[in-house]
């Protein structure tokens, strides 16, 4: 039963397909809806500190914006989470899908950093392969 569904989201034009998708799918199976940003923050240094508040309010300033796609969308229940992590944000993504016991991930192929994507490896890919849980990728 899909009770429980985890949304990634980045603000791209892509990852609002994924939010509007999972928006449809959960009023047909009357599932609560989580929107999470994985912000990055950097290993080590000082300067490190004031990069990451300045990446804090643009993760903010993005889940307010997939908060209202998921209002206009009538999303019933909607959750919004903002996670910090170093290094991918699809390992990010596991490890709350995890803590969360999320029935279900849907997410875009591709986010704002499609070509590091190419060149690191893809978060998509990384979630389809290790999630605990079915994952769809909207196109």
């Amino acid at each position: 039963m899909i009770d429980k569904i985890l949304v990634p989201f980045d603000g791209s034009v892509n990852s609002e397909k994924g939010l509007r998708y999972a928006c449809w799918l959960a009023r047909k199976v009357g599932a609560q809806i989580t929107v999470v940003h994985v912000v990055n923050v950097p290993y080590t240094g000082e300067s490190a500190v004031l990069h990451v508040d300045s990446l804090i309010n643009v993760g903010q300033q993005i889940l307010k914006e997939a908060k209202k796609i998921a209002e206009d969308e009538g999303c019933l229940s909607v959750n919004i989470e903002l996670r910090q992590g170093q290094g991918n944000s699809g390992h990010e993504i596991l490890v709350f899908c995890k803590e969360g016991g999320f029935s279900m991930i849907v997410m875009s192929a591709t986010g704002q950093t499609a070509l590091s994507h190419l060149l690191l490896g893809s978060v998509s890919d990384m979630v389809v392969h290790y999630a605990p849980c079915p994952v769809v990728i909207v196109r």
